[in-house]
């Protein structure tokens, strides 16, 4: 064979070699782009809704008015508080969300929720974790919504993530490393140790587990007369906290909130909550007068202030003391 003639030879099947590799490569690398697409590792799932929206890109911390502490767990998944009236309403509708899932005690602003073309589901759940059955209920309104959803809690750092995670993960998507390092990216507490331990323990539910789940839901469900105490003495903690960032008076738009006031409704409700519910001379019960003395004594402490000037610093350290021993007694007997 001439010198040519070998060299063509040789050429052409040093190119069969390169093309065979580069073709095995490149099915390498869609393979690998597939399981980075579906693996259990940092990839997060694609899910397409029915409704075409404009879901951001970009997963993890959002900034919507009205939204406080918005995360997006996987596309078209939202996390996050309470939303502020109109306009955190009206920021969910751009969003593109539809359904929106409260897992906190108090009552859904329906009304509201309505003008902007929302529907709620209530789903109240605790801070000791996300019971099985209420995590399939949980899977089900997601799967079910057919547009993108907003699970929200009172403050939006613990228990709506916890329950958005869990959720995701019943429905296989995402996995139980991304459902954790969510929780820690949206602030939930370690404190919370069974919201933690409800994340690590979640498994996807099969499809005949989901398929038997009902998809209706209430739109209210009224909380057990302790829980509603709590999600009452929480709102009294933020408005006074709020009028005392303001020097005690009330804002422009709520000339009628009164420091002096939610003080005295604190307290009516701490004492409330020892009349309806037996106190045995425990920890708890213990715990529950503390709290109960030290809203007597914010209460006085405001009302000397009345006509004079009102001591902001020694009401805001008197307020905190009755918050430290609601949550010491919260974080003893619920968490």
């Amino acid at each position: 064979m001439g010198f040519l003639a070998r060299f063509s030879w040789q050429a052409h099947f040093i190119m069969n070699r390169q093309s065979i590799l580069v073709i095995l490569l490149f099915a390498l690398g869609l393979i690998g782009l597939g399981h980075f697409l579906v693996s259990d590792g940092d990839a997060w799932p694609i899910r397409r809704f029915e409704d075409p929206v404009a879901v951001p890109s970009r997963l993890g911390p959002l900034t919507k008015q009205g939204l406080p502490n918005l995360h997006q767990i996987c596309p078209g998944v939202y996390s996050g508080g309470q939303p502020e009236g109109a306009t955190g309403f009206a920021s969910l509708a751009e969003l593109g969300v539809k359904r929106v899932i409260s897992v906190d005690g108090a009552r859904p602003k329906l009304e509201l929720a309505s003008r902007f073309a929302l529907s709620y589901v209530h789903l109240p759940q605790g801070y000791g974790g996300v019971p099985p059955g209420h995590a399939r209920k949980l899977a089900k309104a997601l799967q079910s919504a057919g547009s993108p959803v907003y699970v929200h809690c009172h403050s939006g750092q613990h228990r709506a993530p916890a329950a958005a995670a869990v959720a995701c993960v019943g429905l296989d998507w995402i996995s139980v490393r991304r459902a954790r390092r969510f929780l820690e990216q949206a602030g939930t507490s370690p404190r919370y140790q069974g919201l933690y331990r409800s994340v690590d323990e979640a498994k996807p539910f099969s499809v005949e587990t989901l398929r038997q789940t009902s998809d209706e839901f209430p739109s209210f469900a009224p909380a057990a007369p302790v829980v509603e105490s709590m999600v009452k003495m929480e709102q009294h903690f933020d408005t006074l906290q709020q009028l005392l960032n303001r020097g005690g008076g009330p804002p422009a738009d709520q000339p009628d909130l009164n420091l002096a006031h939610q003080a005295l409704l604190l307290e009516e409700k701490l004492a409330e909550l020892l009349r309806n519910e037996p106190m045995p001379r425990t920890e708890y019960g213990q715990l529950m007068a503390q709290a109960e003395e030290s809203a007597r004594q914010l209460r006085l402490k405001v009302n000397q202030g009345a006509g004079a000037t009102l001591p902001v610093d020694e009401v805001k350290r008197l307020v905190e003391g009755v918050r430290k021993n609601c949550q010491d007694c919260h974080r003893t007997f619920r968490d």
